[in-house]
């Protein structure tokens, strides 16, 4: 809501300005399939939806404080298990190729050059399904 704040008073002010940065946005989603597909997924209640409920059902299990437990690599596939359909949905309304986003995703986030980089919390979900130091930074309160 900030943020949306912020563009609309840029937009007043400079038009010129807005419209720079709409069009960096959207050349820079484009061109990077982890910032398409978290874009996407951010704005996909079902994708959300999947990830809370499997986070708040688990979420004592990860409770800050508590030791890593063998478990928890089985709770990762189960994770990937229950949010695969969730996440090919997500990639194929977004356009891209889910192989190389999942690729992507196993590679260390780079920040865009110019561009607001997007909160932690929206391609985190995603890395979580494919990185398992990810998932556990999910699971205990990283979104």
């Amino acid at each position: 809501a900030q943020r949306a704040c912020a563009l609309e008073v840029l937009s007043l002010d400079s038009m010129d300005a807005y419209e720079a940065l709409m069009k960096a946005e959207a050349k820079a989603a484009a061109a990077d399939p982890v910032r398409k597909a978290a874009l996407a997924a951010i704005g996909d209640e079902s994708w959300q939806a999947g990830v809370a409920a499997f986070v708040d059902s688990h979420a004592a299990e990860f409770a800050p404080g508590k030791e890593r437990q063998p478990n928890w690599s089985t709770r990762h596939e189960e994770f990937q298990e229950q949010l695969e359909g969730s996440l090919e949905d997500v990639l194929g309304r977004a356009g891209v190729d889910p192989t190389q986003t999942l690729q992507a995703l196993c590679s260390p986030p780079a920040p865009p050059p110019g561009l607001t980089p997007l909160p932690r919390a929206a391609e985190l979900p995603l890395r979580a399904f494919v990185d398992y130091d990810a998932f556990e930074e999910m699971m205990r309160g990283g979104i």
